[in-house]
């Protein structure tokens, strides 16, 4: 017997077919990439790009040879500075010249990291001869 005879059969095949057509654009809306370019609001003609800021970056800096390796590093804002005694004496890693942080104590073999939001100078207090900076750009 044709659907056309059977009124509750045409509104089940209308209610799949809406519901599968809604399901089409919920999926093709959801499966899009992390970066997608949307309309402002206020101006038709104008786009914005959603993609997220890249993830915060560690960087090294080897104490070794009574020095910070490399002496001077540009990071970006977030970013943190991971140093590491590889040296056969004590060190530490103070903001120079106030001394706002401080590393505890690296004997070798000891590490220290933290992020940054500012670019500082630095020095080991114990050696003020050795001394690095970071820029943040």
């Amino acid at each position: 017997m044709p659907i056309m005879n059977k009124p509750h059969l045409m509104n089940k095949t209308k209610y799949t077919t809406l519901g599968l057509a809604l399901s089409a654009m919920l999926f093709s809306a959801c499966s899009g990439n992390s970066s997608q370019q949307v309309a402002h609001p206020a101006d038709t003609g104008t786009t914005v790009n959603t993609q997220l800021p890249a993830a915060p970056h560690t960087d090294t800096i080897e104490i070794k040879g009574m020095a910070f390796n490399p002496g001077e590093l540009t990071i970006s804002k977030g970013d943190s500075i991971f140093w590491i005694n590889h040296d056969i004496v004590a060190h530490n890693v103070t903001q120079f010249p106030q001394g706002h942080w401080k590393s505890p104590l690296l004997q070798p073999g000891d590490h220290f990291i933290q992020a940054f939001d500012d670019s500082a100078s630095y020095y080991c207090s114990i050696h003020p001869t050795m001394r690095g900076k970071f820029l943040i750009k």
